[in-house]
């Protein structure tokens, strides 16, 4: 399970910009057959985080690189900066964690 963070300057906001808008619409409409392409599935909708120029993607992909090869067929990385992150469930994190040797009192 991964993890994608966006953000962008308000200038190229799909809100806010022509450009960025005809962008975004041509984007969205290639996901699902760039999905299928590279092996990627989501959890849910791409969703935005308001207020902020922030979105958020939580997928399922075979590798980062298969994730990350998504995000360039579609484009998302033309007018948003992206974060990448490898996530884990919270209570399997704590089971993984008991067995850490612990460094702090």
């Amino acid at each position: 399970l991964y993890a994608v963070l966006g953000d962008h300057p308000p200038t190229s906001c799909p809100g806010s910009s022509k450009g960025a808008q005809g962008l975004a619409e041509m984007m969205m409409s290639k996901m699902g057959d760039a999905a299928s392409k590279f092996g990627v599935n989501f959890e849910g909708p791409p969703l935005h985080l308001d207020p902020s120029h922030r979105t958020l993607l939580l997928a399922e992909a075979p590798n980062a690189e298969a994730l990350r090869d998504f995000l360039y067929e579609v484009g998302l990385n033309q007018f948003n900066n992206l974060d990448l992150y490898l996530v884990t469930p919270i209570p399997e994190l704590v089971a993984k964690s008991a067995e850490w040797p612990k460094i702090f009192p």
